[in-house]
């Protein structure tokens, strides 16, 4: 009797099937979140780091200069130059700001469109989708970074209780209140990537935006992430996520109106600041608002600081 040899069949049964795609489906799913988190931890990581390096920039130019730059300025050449310009040779772009003073514009927004609207990693937050971004200014196009430094803790305009502001020179022993204890920088939204004519606030760009406020300053009037609107002479979007933001006219600051932009990410529960004595802190939108307000200030003589 012949005898036929079967081989043995390793192929999966329909049931098996189905119970290996749905664990799959199951660690899938329970891997995701997991991902997303360390992805966030990445970005927010790595914005902390940016502004761990600006600080260091600031603080280097304070060495050579015994203050800090100034917010912005006027002037009858590089009107609205601001402190972003100050600070190019000091992260290493050297060759960038001898472009920008050899040309020598009336306006810096009217510096060379390969000055102007060349984007720096340094300058961008990871998690801001809009990033890299350019912002406008009259009618053309330049950077728009994610980084604005302290201008106080209520309007923004010519003067300030805080470190950035017109023609401001300040140094550390004008923080009396004590560097590990007041603001120097924060990051805000850039609120898309789109040049809109006009627009100010961090909706503008760091060449040309100054006198708005948003290229130069924030206002630690609310804590970070406020469902208070910033309130800008005009916005570049008034509908963005986790910026809103409205058009405004009347009051006294620069422009006309009463100019307020306030610390904005899309850091899950908070953004990252760094402080006048350079340490990096991730501030939470639950902190309280009296506290970040004594935080916006130089010399507001505050107990109540963290």
């Amino acid at each position: 009797m012949t005898h036929h040899y079967r081989a043995p069949s390793f192929g999966f049964t329909l049931v098996e099937l189905l119970v290996v795609t749905a664990t799959v489906g199951i660690m899938g799913s329970l891997l995701l979140p997991a991902v997303h988190q360390a992805r966030e931890t990445d970005r927010r990581l790595q914005c902390a780091n940016n502004l761990k390096q600006i600080a260091t920039a600031l603080h280097n130019y304070h060495d050579a200069h015994d203050a800090f730059p100034y917010g912005f300025r006027f002037g009858t050449t590089q009107d609205r130059d601001c402190w972003f310009q100050r600070l190019l040779p000091y992260v290493g772009e050297e060759q960038l700001y001898e472009k920008y003073e050899a040309a020598n514009p009336d306006y810096v927004w009217k510096a060379p469109a390969e000055v102007r609207q060349k984007p720096l990693p340094l300058f961008m937050c990871a998690a801001d989708p809009a990033q890299p971004a350019q912002g406008g200014a009259d009618t053309t196009e330049a950077f728009q970074g994610s980084y604005v430094g302290l201008h106080g803790n209520d309007f923004l305009g010519h003067q300030s209780s805080g470190i950035f502001y017109l023609d401001s020179s300040t140094s550390l022993t004008d923080i009396r209140d004590g560097a590990a204890h007041t603001l120097l920088m924060s990051e805000v939204i850039a609120r898309g990537s789109d040049v809109v004519e006009g627009a100010w606030g961090a909706g503008g760009s760091y060449w040309g935006g100054a006198a708005g406020g948003g290229a130069y300053g924030f206002s630690a009037k609310e804590s970070p992430n406020t469902s208070v609107s910033d309130a800008l002479p005009m916005c570049k979007s008034n509908s963005w996520p986790n910026a809103p933001c409205e058009n405004t006219v009347g009051g006294a600051s620069p422009t006309g109106g009463p100019t307020e932009l306030y610390a904005r990410s899309y850091h899950p529960g908070g953004a990252n600041a760094v402080l006048a004595d350079g340490s990096v802190q991730f501030i939470g939108n639950s902190t309280d608002r009296v506290i970040f307000q004594a935080m916006g200030t130089i010399a507001g003589g505050e107990t109540d600081r963290p």
